[in-house]
């Protein structure tokens, strides 16, 4: 029987079109000799909250998550990007109702992410970049 060891495997998302890479080489190119390379890829469940409320929150681990604001804004709060176990291609999207009214701002902000403020009927989405560079980049926004 022959073993193989696999170094990397990567989990790519764009426009929910998922790309598997094991080793840098698309899984249609892994067989050898009539042999099909099987790979089971384990990804924790997308994210999403309920309405969070007039409060702070720090996405945690997950390959997408989906953060909603809906309630009058009472101070400043902040949405911080994870920044203790972010994988390459991790998604965050950040939605600001036209429920979460209030004069006080909403601040999306961390892991290398240019600050972001949004106002009520707002979006905004980041991408987790770890290939070296380690950081959040913005690569969406919009109104409701």
């Amino acid at each position: 029987m022959k073993s193989i060891t696999l170094n990397t495997v990567r989990f790519i998302t764009s426009d929910d079109v998922y790309h598997y890479t094991v080793d840098n080489r698309p899984l249609q190119d892994l067989e050898s000799n009539d042999e099909i390379l099987k790979v089971q890829l384990q990804r924790q469940s997308p994210l999403t909250t309920g309405d969070v409320g007039d409060a702070n929150i720090t996405t945690g681990a997950s390959g997408k998550t989906t953060v909603f604001y809906n309630s009058p804004l009472t101070v400043d709060r902040a949405v911080t990007l994870n920044t203790t176990n972010p994988q390459d291609g991790d998604l965050v999207r950040v939605v600001r109702t036209a429920g979460a009214t209030g004069s006080s701002s909403l601040h999306v902000q961390g892991g290398g992410a240019t600050p972001k403020v949004i106002a009520a009927g707002q979006w905004v989405d980041y991408e987790f970049w770890g290939n070296g560079l380690g950081i959040w980049m913005e690569t969406g926004f919009g109104s409701l």
